[in-house]
């Protein structure tokens, strides 16, 4: 007899019913990437502009009856990034979707918030960062850098796994992915691999064919570049 995993409904989907604070967390990372999925040549811009505002209004409003205040924030921020981005092609669809004034949270936005990820992209590009071996002379140059990517990586691991994907999801072909895999600190590739994959199999379940169809191929691929390096370097080889 097989068995359904904990959270899924008798069908076999990831559902809010059976498994809210997965199923939310599912849809806020959809927010990102069908977000990201504009970008690229093959998108249906406005459907993929749809389907981010409808999983972030599915994230924020199970966070919000959850009382989850950590993620109800980070839901927060991204819906507010994706107005400042979008402009009025956001509010239109909120409009339609929603059918009432924007609220006071998202309509009077701060000056800005506060761009971690960004500013220690930022100062890893200011280094010279262009791979690992770049990586690893920087942190070791500088001293200040190096703690605050060790306080980014330790602070915030999903947020290093969701920009990594999103790179992954703009790769578009086989040189493309092995110029991604020689920027990718070997520490990170598992991670990598394995967030990579347990979103493909969300993305699965929840019927979202256009990101099963971008992620699926690169996953795929950058699996074979990881495993044919690690057959000719096998671990403890000093070769």
């Amino acid at each position: 007899m097989r068995y359904k995993p904990w959270g899924f409904s008798p069908c076999g989907k990831l559902t809010p019913e059976h498994a809210p604070l997965d199923y939310a967390m599912t849809q806020g990372n959809l927010l990102i990437l069908h977000r990201k999925l504009v970008d690229l040549p093959e998108a249906q811009n406005q459907q993929h502009l749809r389907s981010a505002l409808e999983c972030g209004l599915r994230a924020f409003n199970i966070f919000a009856q959850m009382g989850h205040q950590h993620y109800l924030e980070q839901t927060v921020g991204l819906l507010r990034e994706f107005r400042h981005d979008h402009g009025d092609h956001f509010d239109a669809l909120w409009a339609e979707l929603v059918a009432a004034p924007l609220p006071t949270w998202l309509a009077d936005q701060p000056e800005a918030p506060e761009p971690t990820l960004s500013d220690l992209q930022d100062r890893l590009a200011a280094a010279g960062v262009t791979n690992a071996e770049s990586l690893q002379h920087a942190l070791e140059a500088d001293p200040e850098l190096a703690r605050a990517y060790s306080d980014f990586l330790a602070a915030h691991p999903e947020l290093l796994m969701r920009s990594l994907i999103e790179t992954l999801l703009q790769v578009e072909d086989n040189q493309a992915m092995v110029a991604f895999w020689q920027q990718l600190p070997a520490e990170l590739e598992d991670p990598l691999l394995s967030a990579a994959e347990a979103l493909l199999a969300q993305a699965q379940h929840a019927g979202e064919d256009d990101l099963v169809a971008a992620l699926g191929p690169r996953l795929a691929g950058l699996r074979h570049i990881c495993a044919a390096q690690r057959a000719q370097h096998p671990p403890g080889d000093g070769g």
